[in-house]
């Protein structure tokens, strides 16, 4: 995993709400499922 991986999955544990956390989700979501 590269660094930008690991600040995404950061991202994703964190407990954040709102419509930003779910835009958050997504983008990671997707870089993961791109890097297999």
């Amino acid at each position: 995993m590269d660094q930008k991986t690991q600040i995404n999955i950061r991202y994703i544990l964190l407990p954040v709400s709102g419509p930003d956390w779910h835009r958050v989700r997504l983008g990671a979501g997707a870089l993961l499922a791109v890097q297999g």
